[in-house]
């Protein structure tokens, strides 16, 4: 009967978005775990290229790396990891040049801004 096939239509209509929706959940995800990773093994060979035991931007650099990390497991570990990060790259551009290094930072900002909105993405969805 029509209202059978009408019924059926829209159970298949229901399954295709349903699949589409998994596929965009699965490719933020992807996108998310890709970017922490990325940007926790550039913190980590930054600090073991310029490492200097005794300067505790280097700590917190690692610290954040290590919660960066943990933040593929635990969600509130990413926020921690981007206070970290950005308070480093702060640190560190007045250690160095007496004042914000603003490429630096601008740079962090956009990858902790890309982290979050795929973070936002994935735990709201």
């Amino acid at each position: 009967t029509d209202a059978w096939r009408n019924s059926l239509d829209h159970y298949q209509e229901f399954v295709i978005i349903v699949a589409l929706d998994l596929k965009i959940e699965e490719a933020n995800w992807m996108i998310l775990n890709i970017l922490i990773v990325v940007y926790a093994a550039l913190t980590i060979f930054a600090v073991i290229a310029d490492w200097q035991p005794t300067v505790l931007v280097n700590w917190v650099s690692l610290a954040a790396a290590i919660f960066l990390l943990l933040g593929l497991r635990w969600h509130w570990a990413i926020l921690v990891a981007i206070v970290l990060l950005l308070a480093a790259a702060i640190a560190q551009g007045y250690q160095r040049y007496g004042h914000i290094h603003w490429s630096h930072l601008v740079v962090r900002l956009l990858l902790s801004a890309a982290i979050l909105v795929f973070g936002g993405l994935q735990h709201w969805h």
